[in-house]
This record gives C-alpha cells, structure tokens and sequence, in this order.
C-alpha cells in the first residue's frame, strides 16, 4: 500500500492501482510527444535518423547535426528525386525569408529544370559538418515529410520546408546510405525542431537521449 498525506486526512491506495495510474498517465503524455528514432553508424560513429519524404513516399536516411541550419537533401539524380509535391520557394517569399536565404536566382547549371535546379527560386548555404564543407547552390522548397514512431505519434507535414542540393561532393564523408543532413539548430525557423515544435499537439520542447549504439530525440511536453 501506499500511503498519501493532504493537509486534512491520510489516504491508503494499494499499489497496484497506484501503478495502473502512473501507467495511464505515461500513455498519455506518450501520445502528445514526438518521438524520433536515432541509430548510430558502426563505422563513422555518426548519428542517424530516418524520415519518409516526397510523393510517392521515400525513406531518407540523414546525418543528424545540432548545430544544422536546416534539412538538406541531395538532388543529384532527377530521376530518384521526383515527387509531384515538390515545389521550390519563389524568390522573396515567406519561404525565403523563414529560410534567411541569401538571394534569389535561376537554373543555370542544368539544361532541363529538376528540383534543386530551378527559376525565380531562392537560395540558403548547404553545410556538410562532417567534410566542413559549404554549398552556395542549396535550393529552398517545400515538399512532404513523415517522423515519428510508436509509442508517440507519426507526423506528416505536407509543406516541410527544406532545402534541395545538386552535388554529390556534399554527402563525402558521410555514412553509407545517408542522403543529406537534418539540421537539429535553432538559428532559423526552418530547422527540424522548429517547423515540427510549432504542431499545435506538442510544445516547443526539444530534447534527446544518444548511448552509445542508439538513442532518441522527443518533441513535446514530456519525455
């Protein structure tokens, strides 16, 4: 039994209803936070998440980077990058500005448009922390994005701002399989935890448990 004191009586509750409580109250918080899977790569020792993105949906490995500006992925190949909800942000937008981009401008380094490559659009610098590495050419766009895992719910957000590269220098040094980087910072509104904290289920809480094999990154009130 356990026993609870108020300022006017003592109440005994048996334990088992007491755990069948806290239970129900750890579903429940469990259900309003976000929870995101992290792996660690045996070989470079770097942190790894995995979101679906672009219609049809895609699973897209990325680097995990606290420090990152924004979610960047390679768009090299056209014909793996396509998806019929991609659209590039129109040069000084809402989009751009949330983005901070730099300036605006046109394709000019492909004979057909794709996405990382297109007109009146605007651009942010794409980072490789890995490789300390710096892309000027780093296309800001919208496009579909999923996370998340059970327990927690799955989020998709039909208009992920992201930002969309045509180099495949930038993913040197980065783990097999990996596709870009997710950038975890808060210098901008366009970071990962930003854009998915301001989902009217959760708060604006961010926060992550790595191990050494493994680990977990929560948005929302509770872990």
């Amino acid at each position: 039994y356990f026993l609870f004191f108020s300022s006017m009586m003592t109440f005994k509750i048996p334990l088992s209803i007491l755990l069948i409580f806290l239970l129900l109250n750890i579903f429940q918080c469990s259900s309003e936070v976000l929870y995101i899977p992290v792996t660690k790569d045996a070989s470079t020792l770097q942190y790894i998440i995995e979101v679906g993105q672009k219609t049809p949906l895609i699973p897209t490995k990325l680097l995990l980077h606290l420090g990152g500006k924004s979610l960047w992925v390679d768009c090299t190949n056209s014909t793996i990058h396509t998806s019929s909800t991609y659209k590039s942000a129109v040069c000084n937008s809402t989009e751009c500005s949330m983005a901070k981009s730099y300036g605006c401008g046109d394709c000019k380094f492909r004979s057909e448009l794709q996405p990382g490559c297109n007109n009146n659009t605007c651009y942010i610098w794409g980072e490789n922390p890995i490789k300390k590495m710096y892309h000027d050419g780093s296309e800001v766009a919208e496009d579909v994005l999923t996370i998340g895992s059970s327990p927690g719910v799955l989020v998709t957000s039909p208009r992920f701002i992201f930002t969309c590269l045509i180099d495949p220098s930038m993913l040197e040094k980065l783990a097999n399989g990996v596709k870009g980087v997710a950038g975890f910072g808060q210098t901008t509104p366009i970071t990962a935890p930003n854009q998915l904290g301001s989902d009217p289920r959760f708060s604006r809480k961010f926060g992550m448990c790595l191990s050494s094999s493994r680990g977990v990154i929560f948005i929302g009130p509770n872990p």
